[in-house]
Parts: C-alpha cells; sequence; structure tokens
C-alpha cells in the first residue's frame, strides 16, 4: 500500500514533502519511528512558517522547503484542510480515502479525486486504476 507508493514515487524521481498542521517536532518524530524519514526531502509542521493550513502559504511553502516546484506538485491529501489548502494554492488535490477526516468527503469537492489503498483498505468502489474517483 503506502510504503509500495512511497517506494515507487522515490524511484522515479519524486520530489516529496509533509506538509502537516502537527508541530513539525513531533511529526519528524512520528515519521522516523515508522522508518519513512528517508522518503521526504521536508517535513514541515504549523510551526514551521507564519501561516498553517487551510492556508494555502504553509502548502508553497513546504514545497519550496523540499526543493519543489508548485507548478509540478499535487496534493495528496485527508482531510478538508487539505482540499482548502491545495484549491488556495491553486494545486491538484487527491483525497486518501482513510485519515482524520471525521466522515466521508462528499460531492462538494469537485475536482478532487479520491484514492483508495489496493487490497480493499479504501472502502470504495475500484472502477478507475486503483480506486480512484471524483468526489
Amino acid at each position: 500500500g503506502a510504503v509500495a507508493s512511497l517506494d515507487t514515487l522515490k524511484r522515479s524521481g519524486a520530489t516529496l514533502a509533509i506538509c502537516t498542521n502537527k508541530r513539525a517536532y513531533l511529526a519528524r518524530k512520528l515519521i522516523a519511528a515508522l522508518g519513512l524519514d528517508g522518503y521526504f526531502q521536508a517535513i514541515a509542521g504549523r510551526d514551521s512558517f507564519a501561516v498553517a493550513k487551510p492556508h494555502p502559504g504553509h502548502l508553497t511553502e513546504t514545497i519550496a522547503l523540499a526543493g519543489g516546484v508548485a507548478s509540478r506538485a499535487i496534493m495528496v491529501g485527508d482531510s478538508e484542510v487539505d482540499i482548502l489548502a491545495a484549491k488556495g494554492a491553486r494545486l491538484p488535490v487527491v483525497m486518501v480515502s482513510f485519515g482524520y477526516a471525521p466522515a466521508p468527503l462528499d460531492g462538494s469537492a469537485r475536482g478532487v479525486w479520491r484514492r483508495d489503498l489496493p487490497g480493499g483498505r479504501g472502502g470504495g468502489p475500484r472502477g478507475r486504476g486503483l480506486g480512484e474517483r471524483p468526489l
């Protein structure tokens, strides 16, 4: 699932970063404990910049910190604040069907794609690819 996707992205040369509303040191500690810290060029928390999600600056600053380019970036998120930050930054967004969202996101999120994990852990129909579908 997720680790295989990170491996594939890393091998393809993608620049990966984490933009979270957790405090940065806690996010780094969690990612390191999971053994995933080698995948990310930057981990930015709500205390990393003057703004935090849903402000789009949190996302664009994280992309810059990682050495990425916003015009080539996408947001993969799990909550409404992720959608708002991505749309504010004019980035495409893919929502995963697991995470912090209190309820499944509905059709109000136009232009947003949902991605379920292979193996049925996303709960949604898998008509496109590995569970991609518009919300």
